[in-house]
Parts: structure tokens; sequence; C-alpha cells
């Protein structure tokens, strides 16, 4: 069975994949973007160091309502009521049960590998879209 078909599967049983992008960048945007268009994702928070960057972004996506949050809870009230939620501090998403994956994009190697080591350490899923990241650390 493919990816695709059980994200199919997940959509028409009403469940979607609930994702945390790291990074309201170029790279961060346009994923933000798509996952607002893809049936069975959500882009359910956007974590960045200037937070009015992520609120644009999610605006870009189609966001009607964004809400900026600076703790785990207020995190999990918002994506509860359906609404992507932004903040500056990537421990807010690692601390998310509430979210299926985080892709860290931001493309700053310092911050894109302390952000995936630390998602790890906390037992996170993480997929690393930072080409930085990748080249000198794989």
């Amino acid at each position: 069975m493919t990816t695709w078909t059980r994200v199919r599967r997940r959509a028409a049983a009403g469940e979607e994949l609930r994702v945390g992008v790291i990074g309201a960048g170029y790279v961060g945007r346009g994923l933000a973007h798509l996952l607002h268009r893809l049936d069975g994702f959500r882009c359910a928070l956007v974590v960045n160091r200037t937070p009015e960057r992520a609120v644009e972004a999610l605006r870009f996506a189609g966001a009607r309502d964004v809400a900026v949050v600076d703790t785990p809870d207020a995190a999990r009230e918002a994506i509860g009521r359906g609404v992507p939620a932004v903040t500056a501090d990537p421990a807010v998403a690692i601390a998310l049960d509430e979210l299926d994956v985080l892709v860290e994009g931001t493309g700053s190697l310092d911050y894109g590998a302390g952000v995936v080591v630390a998602a790890l350490a906390a037992g996170r899923r993480v997929v690393s879209i930072n080409a930085e990241v990748d080249a000198t650390i794989g």
C-alpha cells in the first residue's frame, strides 16, 4: 500500500495528517500553501523566529483565522478548534502530540540541525527539507 493510498483512506475517514512546519521562508511558505490544498493534510502549526512571517505564510496558503501562541497548551487549543497556530518557539511544536509530523525547512544549518535533533530526541517524526542540514549532517 502506498503512502498516498493511506492518506486518501485517512482523509475519507475524516482523519487528517497534522503537520508542523518549521520555517516560513520560501520553502516553508510553499509547503504551507501545498498542504492547504492536499486532501488528508493540514498545516496545523508554523514555527518561525518572526511570527509575523508565519502568519503571512498561512494567510497566503488560505487560512482565515490564525492563532499566535507561545505555549503548548495554547497551541493545542487552537489546533483542536481547527485553527492553524503560529509560534516563535520550536519547543512548542516538539511538545505537541497533536502533530503527526514536523517538517524542518528553514535553510539554516545551526537552527535547523538543533530543531531536528531536539525533535528526534523527543521521539517525534521529522522530515527535513533543509538542504544545508541534509548536506552537512545527513
